[in-house]
């Protein structure tokens, strides 16, 4: 395994925080932190649900953003998702966290390289 994993913390105030999911989407979709925050509190608003949780800001990346899901069914990890899509921004969904990669490096809070993948979405 090759170290394509980075400690990268989008947060503008560099609080390490329950944010995974305001991170994710906003370097997933290359917006500012603030604007995939406030893009999340919209949806979830409108939608009645909690920005954390997955039914909700699945609408936001579905619904709103047009991104298809795409679901593993071969114990897919976060490190063979980032392999398969070099090209490409991929927001990345495991049990309890959300993360990314961004033209194949993995960039979070911690080394989730080897967690399985349920579901992600490829957004450019």
């Amino acid at each position: 395994m090759d170290n394509n994993f980075t400690y990268y913390n989008l947060n503008p105030y560099k609080l390490e925080e329950e944010d995974c999911v305001t991170r994710a989407i906003a370097d997933g979709l290359d917006l500012d932190y603030n604007v995939a925050r406030n893009l999340l509190q919209l949806s979830a608003k409108a939608n009645n649900c909690d920005m954390l949780c997955l039914s909700c800001y699945r609408l936001l990346l579905e619904d709103v953003f047009l991104l298809p899901v795409r679901y593993c069914e071969n114990w897919e990890t976060v490190d063979d998702i980032a392999h398969m899509f070099p090209n490409n921004r991929v927001i990345i969904r495991v049990d309890g966290h959300l993360t990314r990669s961004v033209y194949g490096g993995i960039d979070d809070l911690w080394d989730c390289r080897q967690r399985l993948v349920d579901c992600y979405w490829i957004a450019g």
